[in-house]
């Protein structure tokens, strides 16, 4: 007959061997803040991209342009009113070799002069082309600074060209924006291929207008004579301006 598994024998059941216990490691639980997915490779991308962030706050510090934008600002609005004025009165404000001495506000206002609306709206183009370059680059101060100075200089620089008998147009000023752009690109390091390439287009336009030799040329284009002694004097004057500013903020 089949015996009863469950009787007892009289004998003890044989002995298991223990088996060796296996400690599984725990998951390590991430710390407070970051999420499972945050690998090594997450966080040296991560790391890597704040090194970027750090290093271009040199070419953008946290610093507001407000006196470049409202400088800027001033002279397209200044510009745009002066259009509006009657003819009379624009011609009261062009800068003239011989009476400035009699009406100085001239080295001012010629600036904002402009002979018809199309000169008008490409000297206001590139000049918001410029403005914008500068908030982009966050420019202290110091280059409204620079720049106002060279506002009237760019006029004043005329009288080196005795054939300039007057002058009117923000061209020579906009040079001088372009100038002072460049040196501040050329101060921050960073900043250095930006610097040379501003630096290598207006060079370039510059000897292109041959303006030491050819300081008046009529335009058929525009229908008047372009007083291209304006754009040297104007990128001369912003240059010399912004680095004697850079060079005493630094003495002091």
């Amino acid at each position: 007959p089949a015996s009863n598994a469950n009787q007892p024998t009289g004998q003890d059941p044989p002995k298991r061997e223990s088996q060796p216990t296996v400690q599984v490691p725990k998951e390590q639980s991430p710390p407070t803040g970051q999420t499972p997915y945050e690998s090594r490779a997450y966080l040296t991308a991560n790391l890597a991209y704040s090194n970027v962030v750090t290093s271009l706050s040199v070419l953008t510090p946290h610093t507001k342009p407000y006196a470049w934008l409202s400088l800027c600002t001033f002279f397209a609005l200044a510009s745009a009113a002066a259009w509006c004025l009657p003819v009379a009165l624009q011609d009261a404000l062009r800068w003239q070799a011989d009476g400035w001495t009699r009406q100085p506000w001239t080295l001012w206002t010629a600036a904002l002069v402009h002979l018809s609306a199309t000169h008008l709206a490409a000297n206001m183009l590139a000049l918001a082309a410029l403005a914008v370059t500068g908030y982009r680059m966050r420019l202290p101060a110091q280059a409204a600074v620079a720049l106002a100075v060279a506002w009237p200089l760019t006029t004043l620089g005329l009288l080196y060209w005795p054939q300039i008998t007057s002058y009117a147009g923000f061209s020579g000023l906009n040079h001088a924006v372009a100038s002072v752009v460049i040196a501040q690109a050329a101060i921050k390091k960073i900043a250095y291929p930006l610097s040379f390439v501003l630096l290598a287009g207006l060079g370039l336009k510059l000897l292109s207008e041959h303006a030491w030799s050819q300081p008046v040329v009529f335009s058929a284009d525009w229908g008047f004579a372009v007083v291209q002694a304006a754009h040297l004097s104007g990128a001369a004057a912003g240059l010399v301006c912004a680095v004697a500013l850079h060079v005493v903020g630094r003495v002091r």
